[in-house]
């Protein structure tokens, strides 16, 4: 399969931008190429993996956060809401990450109807008991 995001490795937003080396996984990355292939169009990455440090100290995350690189790779990726040009593109890609094997969803209240907030970031980390996740921002 194609590396759709070999750029994306190279400038650092799917790296720590600190340079420490922490990578988003080979299964998540793995995952973000079959979601892109089913898509059929770009994909922005707005950020992917982090260190500790910067994570919490930089970003303001907790320590807990999916972007942290956890000694196999970090499992969280933030996609810049210029991938979307309508809804129904969001609501398309959301379609092909579920397909494809992420597991956490958090959305921002515009995809919802209910605000200006844009985010949106997925990851691969499985809820207890294996469970998908979902969770808005500013609702």
């Amino acid at each position: 399969m194609k590396n759709y995001f070999e750029a994306e490795l190279k400038d650092k937003r799917l790296s720590c931008p600190c340079g420490c080396g922490a990578k988003i996984s080979d299964d998540t990355l793995k995952k973000l190429n079959m979601a892109r292939e089913c898509f059929g169009k770009p994909i922005y990455i707005e950020q992917g993996a982090t260190c500790l440090d910067y994570s919490v100290n930089k970003v303001g995350r907790k320590p807990t956060s999916t972007h942290i690189d956890n000694g196999i790779g970090a499992l969280g990726i933030d996609i810049n809401s210029k991938t979307f040009k309508t809804k129904e593109d969001f609501y398309n890609l959301l379609s092909c990450f579920v397909q494809n094997g992420f597991s956490g969803v958090g959305i921002g209240s515009y995809w919802i109807g209910k605000g200006s907030d844009r985010r949106f970031h997925i990851d691969t980390k499985r809820g207890v008991g294996g469970d998908f996740r979902t969770w808005t921002y500013g609702v």
